[in-house]
C-alpha cells in the first residue's frame, strides 16, 4: 500500500470528506513544519508495512497528536481556520473524552 491511500483511508476514518480532505493533505504535504514532516515521514516509512502501520495509526496519530497538526497547520497558514474546525470536529467526534480513538480498527 502507497503513503496516498493510507492518506484516504485516514481520512475516511476520521470523517473527513471533500474538499475539506483534500486540503488537509494538501497542507499536510506543502508544511514547513516539524509536526507535518515527521507526520508526513513517519507515515511514508510504515505506509507498506500493515503491522507497523497500524501501530502508528493508533499510537502516532492519537487524536490529540492530529489536533496539534491541524493546528500547526492552521498557525503556519497552509490551512484556513474554517476548515482547520472543520477537520478538527471530526477527529474530535472520532474520539472518546479519555482521549482514546472510540473505533479500534482503523480498516
Amino acid at each position: 500500500m502507497q503513503a496516498i491511500d493510507v492518506y484516504h483511508d485516514l481520512t475516511r476514518w476520521w470523517g473527513i470528506e471533500g474538499e475539506d480532505a483534500h486540503a488537509l493533505w494538501q497542507a499536510v504535504r506543502d508544511s514547513g513544519t516539524m509536526q507535518a514532516h515527521t507526520f508526513r515521514g513517519n507515515l511514508s516509512l510504515v505506509a507498506s508495512q500493515e503491522p507497523m502501520l497500524t501501530r502508528f495509526v493508533r499510537y502516532g496519530c492519537t487524536p490529540a497528536s492530529v489536533e496539534r497538526l491541524v493546528v500547526g497547520l492552521v498557525d503556519e497558514g497552509a490551512l484556513s481556520l474554517e476548515r482547520a474546525a472543520r477537520v478538527y470536529a471530526c477527529v474530535h467526534a472520532r474520539h472518546d473524552p479519555s482521549g482514546e480513538w472510540r473505533q479500534r480498527v482503523w480498516r
